[in-house]
């Protein structure tokens, strides 16, 4: 009896970690510029693609909370209040969206792409959508998120 549960803490112990270890990746990948962000979030499964796409929302969310772009947690409230919601259909469309709304900004788009890191890309993508649409833009993006996360 005293084994079981000593194993049985093991290895909820085990799960425990490993699911931390996995969310502190997937923020820790954010800080890498949005090209290479892109890739890493390609080569891994739809799950993992997911993961670090809900990551990299809740991160540039943060961002834009500390700006008073948004309010507090209303991307992340979004995402709970539409369990259908494909995070990295949404940050794909916001990257294009962005660049459909903005034209102009296309270059800064580009350059920012390449160099910042890949929650303050996204962040001001999203700014930029909320500055040239509004928030029924976004919300329109979010919509269209709603389906099997593009391959």
């Amino acid at each position: 009896m005293l084994i079981g549960l000593i194993v049985a803490g093991i290895v909820l112990y085990l799960i425990v970690s490993s699911y931390l270890r996995r969310s502190k990746d997937a923020d820790e990948k954010t800080l890498r510029p949005m090209s290479e962000w892109v890739i890493l979030a390609n080569s891994g499964t739809k799950g993992h693609r997911e993961k670090m796409s809900y990551s990299l929302i809740v991160q540039a969310a943060a961002i834009l909370e500390s700006q008073k772009v948004l309010p507090n947690k209303s991307l992340r409230s979004l995402m709970i209040s539409k369990p259908e919601l494909s995070k990295s259909n949404f940050v794909l469309l916001i990257m294009e969206s962005t660049a459909e709304l903005c034209p102009n900004e296309f270059e800064f788009l580009k350059k920012s792409y390449k160099t910042e890191q890949a929650r303050v890309h996204l962040a001001q993508c999203i700014g930029l959508i909320l500055h040239h649409g509004g928030e029924s833009a976004l919300a329109q993006i979010a919509l269209a998120a709603c389906s099997e996360p593009i391959d």
